[in-house]
This record gives C-alpha cells, sequence and structure tokens, in this order.
C-alpha cells in the first residue's frame, strides 16, 4: 500500500473501509506509534480491542490514552454509537501530537461499491495518501442492491442497471480516484 511515510491516509470508496481504519490502528499502534482513527463525515465507532473514544480538544487526554496503550477514536458523538468527525480543534491537535491518522473519508451505507456524489470523498486538508476501497462480493450482483449512490451511475450512463461486471466494478472505483485527485490538488494549491 505503500503508506510507510504516510501521516495522513484517507479511505474512500466502499466495502472495507471501516476494516481496515482498524485493521492500519492495530498494526501502527503495535509499532509503538501514536496513531488516530476518525473520520471526515461519519463513522459507526468500534470501540473495543484497544479503541477509545477521544471527543474534546485536549492535548492531555489523547496523550494520556496512547501512554495506557489505546489508540483514539476521534470524533464527536452523533446517536446510535455513531461519531461525526473531528472539530478544527481537535484536528490541529491530532495534526500535531500524531504519528499517523487514518481518516475514514466516505460513507458507503454498508454497500460493497460506491458511486460518489459531486462532494464525495471528503479528503482532509494534509492527507498524504488516499486509498480506494470497492469489496468484490458486488461482482454478478444487481447494481442497485450492491452500490451505494447506483442512481448517480445509472443517470451518468456510466453502469448498467443490471449485474455489475468486473468493467462496471472498477469504474467506481476510478470515478472516485479522479475525484480525490482533484481534491488533492486544489489542497497543494492551498498550502
Amino acid at each position: 500500500l505503500s503508506l510507510q511515510n504516510a501521516r495522513l491516509v484517507a479511505l474512500c470508496g466502499a466495502g472495507g473501509k471501516t476494516s481496515l481504519l482498524y485493521a492500519l490502528g492495530r498494526e501502527w499502534a503495535a509499532k509503538k506509534e501514536k496513531v488516530a482513527l476518525t473520520t471526515s463525515t461519519h463513522i459507526q465507532a468500534e470501540l473495543s480491542g484497544g479503541c477509545v473514544l477521544w471527543d474534546r480538544p485536549d492535548e492531555g487526554d489523547l496523550l494520556s490514552i496512547w501512554r495506557a496503550g489505546f489508540t483514539p477514536v476521534a470524533g464527536r458523538p452523533l446517536s446510535e454509537g455513531k461519531l461525526k468527525g473531528p472539530s478544527d480543534e481537535m484536528w490541529a491537535i491530532l495534526r500535531e501530537a500524531a504519528d499517523r491518522i487514518v481518516v475514514e473519508a466516505d460513507g458507503a451505507a454498508c454497500h460493497p461499491v460506491k458511486w460518489p456524489a459531486v462532494w464525495e470523498p471528503v479528503i482532509p486538508q494534509y492527507t498524504d495518501r488516499v486509498l480506494v476501497l470497492s469489496g468484490l462480493s458486488a461482482l454478478d450482483r444487481p447494481l442497485q442492491q450492491v452500490c451505494h449512490r447506483a442512481d448517480l451511475a445509472l443517470e451518468k450512463g456510466v453502469l448498467p442497471d443490471g449485474p455489475l461486471t468486473e468493467d462496471g466494478f472498477a469504474a467506481a472505483p476510478r470515478e472516485a480516484d479522479a475525484r480525490a485527485a482533484r481534491i488533492r490538488e486544489k489542497m497543494r494549491r492551498l498550502w
């Protein structure tokens, strides 16, 4: 994945983002790196397996979580165990204190494939690496069942209505990657 020098990794698309978020968190925490997990949209917080919630802009609390051997899941609580992304103040603390930040930068409503809306993905400023995911379980299944925002893909005439083919499967991540590249280029000009 070429992540050895990436401090801020954004995960986009569908089909495995949350699993990869927590897997990268476990891997880097095992190497004694100060890793934080978060979202730029909304996420279901899985506070187990060494993960604890960091929900207020207090650097001392954040450092205490790492010293205790835990991985912070940063965000502001919503209902039903969900979090929305950190406040600007929390982001500033994370960027200063963390060795690594992994961000779920897209939602897919538990579908294995996603066609992004015009405002997606939500790539945080200072992102070093963007990974776009899709789940192979979508292949040969009806598009409407496996694709988040299938109506947008059908509107554009990019994906056929019917079973998702290999070509169709590859189209959605390409679109998300192209949008992410445009967003990163705009951010580079701002930095």
